[in-house]
């Protein structure tokens, strides 16, 4: 048997010109609602940005990007339930330069988007990341 100490995320940080962050609103498995940034889990065998690209497609309809810069690596608060372990979420942020970020729509049945600041992003993602969140998205932002 594998222990599995912990999975891989990646996640993209889209900005209007106005500077601010795409957000969506989703369901969690216990039906409360949080925030996040889009993105999900690196699968077996899949390399971190085909993963993005995977991720952003199924979420938001991106198909293609200008550019997708990796920005940093943060572990989640949460623990993560995977079989009866319960691994950390390494997640690894990119800022992603999307061609025509207002046009951009959720895919998914019961998720929102949002454009939010950074102040309010880090707010809504405090539960979810450490503080170093807002670092790394001021980073991201050009």
């Amino acid at each position: 048997m594998t222990e599995q100490l912990f999975q891989i995320g990646v996640k993209a940080c889209i900005q209007r010109a106005d500077g601010a962050i795409l957000m969506l609103q989703e369901p969690s498995k216990q039906g409360s609602l949080y925030w996040d940034l889009p993105g999900g889990r690196v699968q077996p065998g899949e390399g971190m940005l085909d993963a993005l690209k995977r991720e952003l497609n199924e979420e938001i309809g991106l198909e293609a990007w200008v550019s997708a810069e990796q920005v940093g690596v943060l572990l989640a608060n949460p623990r993560i339930s995977a079989e009866n372990d319960h691994p950390k979420l390494a997640i690894v942020l990119y800022a992603v330069e999307a061609d025509n970020p207002g046009s951009l729509q959720s895919t998914e049945a019961g998720v929102r988007m949002a454009w939010k600041t950074i102040a309010e992003a880090t707010e809504l993602l405090a539960n979810k990341y450490p503080a170093e969140i807002s670092t790394l998205l001021q980073k991201a932002a050009r």
